[in-house]
Protein backbone atom coordinates (compact mmCIF):
# COMPACT_ATOMS: atom_id res chain seq x y z
CA UNK A 1 0.00 0.00 0.00
CA UNK A 2 1.50 3.42 -1.28
CA UNK A 3 1.79 6.13 1.43
CA UNK A 4 0.81 9.52 0.48
CA UNK A 5 3.19 12.13 -0.48
CA UNK A 6 4.59 13.97 2.29
CA UNK A 7 7.17 16.93 1.07
CA UNK A 8 8.72 16.68 4.27
CA UNK A 9 12.16 16.46 3.76
CA UNK A 10 11.27 19.83 0.93
CA UNK A 11 9.84 21.63 4.14
CA UNK A 12 12.62 20.76 6.13
CA UNK A 13 15.41 21.59 3.64
CA UNK A 14 13.91 24.99 3.20
CA UNK A 15 13.69 25.74 6.94
CA UNK A 16 17.21 24.83 7.62
CA UNK A 17 18.25 27.13 4.51
CA UNK A 18 16.31 30.39 6.08
CA UNK A 19 17.45 29.10 9.28
CA UNK A 20 21.24 29.33 8.21
CA UNK A 21 21.05 32.02 6.07
CA UNK A 22 19.83 34.19 8.52
CA UNK A 23 22.08 32.94 11.38
CA UNK A 24 24.98 33.70 8.65
CA UNK A 25 23.76 37.34 7.72
CA UNK A 26 23.57 38.16 12.00
CA UNK A 27 26.80 37.19 12.25
CA UNK A 28 28.39 39.59 9.21
CA UNK A 29 28.90 36.84 6.49
CA UNK A 30 26.88 37.97 2.79
CA UNK A 31 26.36 41.33 3.77
CA UNK A 32 25.27 42.07 -0.12
CA UNK A 33 23.13 39.54 -0.50
CA UNK A 34 20.03 40.54 0.31
CA UNK A 35 18.27 40.89 -2.61
CA UNK A 36 19.36 37.11 -3.07
CA UNK A 37 18.17 36.02 0.60
CA UNK A 38 14.85 38.50 -0.25
CA UNK A 39 14.41 36.36 -3.29
CA UNK A 40 14.94 32.95 -1.97
CA UNK A 41 12.59 33.42 0.55
CA UNK A 42 9.73 35.10 -2.11
CA UNK A 43 10.37 32.01 -3.73
CA UNK A 44 9.76 29.88 -0.61
CA UNK A 45 5.87 31.41 -0.21
CA UNK A 46 4.47 29.87 -2.93
CA UNK A 47 5.99 26.41 -2.27
CA UNK A 48 4.96 26.83 1.48
CA UNK A 49 1.53 27.45 -0.04
CA UNK A 50 1.98 23.99 -2.22
CA UNK A 51 3.23 22.27 0.80
CA UNK A 52 -0.25 23.27 2.67
CA UNK A 53 -2.45 22.70 0.05
CA UNK A 54 -0.89 18.83 -0.14
CA UNK A 55 -1.11 18.24 3.82
CA UNK A 56 -4.75 19.28 3.75
CA UNK A 57 -5.83 17.40 0.96
CA UNK A 58 -4.61 14.54 3.08
CA UNK A 59 -6.80 15.55 5.98
CA UNK A 60 -3.62 16.59 7.78
CA UNK A 61 -5.33 20.23 8.73
CA UNK A 62 -2.48 20.85 11.60
CA UNK A 63 0.68 20.23 9.24
CA UNK A 64 -0.91 22.76 6.55
CA UNK A 65 -1.85 25.58 9.23
CA UNK A 66 1.76 25.21 10.19
CA UNK A 67 3.04 25.72 6.70
CA UNK A 68 0.98 28.55 6.02
CA UNK A 69 2.20 30.23 9.17
CA UNK A 70 5.94 29.32 7.98
CA UNK A 71 5.11 30.78 4.72
CA UNK A 72 3.53 34.02 5.59
CA UNK A 73 6.46 34.65 8.07
CA UNK A 74 9.19 33.41 6.93
CA UNK A 75 9.27 33.39 3.56
CA UNK A 76 6.38 36.08 2.80
CA UNK A 77 7.17 39.16 5.06
CA UNK A 78 10.25 38.49 6.00
CA UNK A 79 11.30 38.28 2.32
CA UNK A 80 9.80 40.97 0.88
CA UNK A 81 10.99 43.47 3.28
CA UNK A 82 14.68 42.00 2.46
CA UNK A 83 13.89 42.73 -1.45
CA UNK A 84 12.38 46.54 -0.34
CA UNK A 85 15.94 46.74 1.79
CA UNK A 86 17.99 45.89 -1.25
CA UNK A 87 16.69 48.81 -2.75
CA UNK A 88 17.65 50.95 -0.31
CA UNK A 89 14.41 51.73 1.23
CA UNK A 90 14.35 51.96 5.15
CA UNK A 91 12.17 49.66 6.52
CA UNK A 92 11.34 49.59 10.45
CA UNK A 93 12.00 45.99 11.74
CA UNK A 94 8.96 46.74 14.22
CA UNK A 95 6.61 45.21 11.10
CA UNK A 96 8.36 42.46 11.69
CA UNK A 97 8.25 42.16 15.43
CA UNK A 98 4.90 41.94 16.17
CA UNK A 99 4.10 39.21 13.28
CA UNK A 100 6.77 37.70 14.70
CA UNK A 101 5.86 37.46 18.33
CA UNK A 102 2.14 36.71 17.58
CA UNK A 103 3.56 33.78 14.76
CA UNK A 104 6.07 32.71 17.92
CA UNK A 105 3.52 32.10 20.23
CA UNK A 106 0.87 30.47 18.43
CA UNK A 107 3.21 28.31 16.92
CA UNK A 108 4.87 27.30 20.62
CA UNK A 109 0.87 26.18 21.80
CA UNK A 110 0.64 24.25 18.90
CA UNK A 111 3.49 21.94 19.87
CA UNK A 112 0.93 20.09 21.86
CA UNK A 113 0.02 17.85 19.26
CA UNK A 114 3.66 17.12 18.60
CA UNK A 115 4.30 15.84 22.13
CA UNK A 116 4.07 12.51 20.87
CA UNK A 117 6.62 13.23 18.10
CA UNK A 118 10.88 11.73 17.73
CA UNK A 119 12.85 13.87 20.31
CA UNK A 120 15.01 14.91 17.59
CA UNK A 121 11.33 16.36 15.85
CA UNK A 122 10.10 17.68 19.14
CA UNK A 123 13.10 19.52 19.77
CA UNK A 124 13.85 21.26 16.70
CA UNK A 125 10.08 22.42 16.02
CA UNK A 126 9.69 23.70 19.82
CA UNK A 127 13.51 25.84 19.41
CA UNK A 128 12.16 26.88 15.91
CA UNK A 129 8.81 28.45 17.48
CA UNK A 130 10.96 30.13 20.04
CA UNK A 131 13.51 31.27 18.09
CA UNK A 132 10.36 32.89 16.16
CA UNK A 133 9.64 34.53 19.47
CA UNK A 134 13.02 35.74 20.21
CA UNK A 135 13.30 36.71 16.46
CA UNK A 136 10.38 38.85 17.18
CA UNK A 137 11.29 40.50 20.69
CA UNK A 138 15.03 41.32 19.12
CA UNK A 139 12.93 43.14 15.63
CA UNK A 140 11.48 45.18 18.42
CA UNK A 141 14.61 46.01 20.23
CA UNK A 142 17.31 45.33 17.68
CA UNK A 143 19.93 46.94 19.55
CA UNK A 144 19.95 43.88 22.50
CA UNK A 145 23.51 41.93 22.27
CA UNK A 146 21.61 39.18 24.27
CA UNK A 147 18.75 39.12 22.00
CA UNK A 148 21.60 38.87 18.86
CA UNK A 149 22.76 36.38 20.28
CA UNK A 150 19.93 34.20 21.49
CA UNK A 151 19.31 34.63 17.32
CA UNK A 152 22.52 33.48 15.93
CA UNK A 153 22.63 30.43 18.53
CA UNK A 154 18.95 29.79 17.61
CA UNK A 155 19.44 30.18 14.00
CA UNK A 156 22.40 27.96 14.26
CA UNK A 157 20.95 25.24 16.37
CA UNK A 158 17.59 25.09 14.19
CA UNK A 159 19.90 24.58 10.74
CA UNK A 160 21.61 21.79 11.98
CA UNK A 161 18.88 19.71 13.53
CA UNK A 162 16.24 21.12 10.30
CA UNK A 163 19.29 19.34 8.02
CA UNK A 164 19.22 16.00 10.32
CA UNK A 165 15.92 15.84 9.94
CA UNK A 166 15.90 16.76 6.59
CA UNK A 167 18.81 13.58 6.04
CA UNK A 168 16.33 11.81 7.89
CA UNK A 169 13.58 11.65 5.55
CA UNK A 170 15.72 11.43 2.81
CA UNK A 171 17.51 8.17 3.86
CA UNK A 172 14.02 6.77 4.68
CA UNK A 173 13.56 5.98 1.07
CA UNK A 174 16.54 3.80 0.46
CA UNK A 175 15.64 2.34 3.61
CA UNK A 176 17.74 3.64 6.12
CA UNK A 177 16.98 4.95 9.49
CA UNK A 178 18.54 7.91 10.97
CA UNK A 179 17.91 7.88 15.18
CA UNK A 180 15.64 10.53 15.91
CA UNK A 181 15.07 9.32 18.92
CA UNK A 182 12.53 8.47 21.47
CA UNK A 183 9.12 10.64 21.96
CA UNK A 184 9.29 12.52 25.02
CA UNK A 185 6.41 12.35 26.40
CA UNK A 186 5.32 8.72 26.25
CA UNK A 187 4.75 6.62 22.80
CA UNK A 188 4.20 8.24 19.36
CA UNK A 189 0.31 6.85 18.44
CA UNK A 190 -1.29 3.80 19.87
CA UNK A 191 -0.62 2.26 15.82
CA UNK A 192 2.89 2.63 16.33
CA UNK A 193 2.82 -0.68 18.63
CA UNK A 194 1.52 -2.92 15.44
Amino acid sequence: MQKNYQPTAACQFLIASNCLMFAFRLMGFFPEATLAYGIFQTIGLPLYILFSVVFGKQGNNFSGNLMIIFGIMFYGELGIVNIISSAGISTDTCILGIPFIVCGIAATLAMIPLRYDAAVSFISWFTLHIWMLFTGIWFLLPDSYILYLVNVIFGLLDGVLFTYMCAAELTKTVGWNLPMGRPMFGRKYASDEN
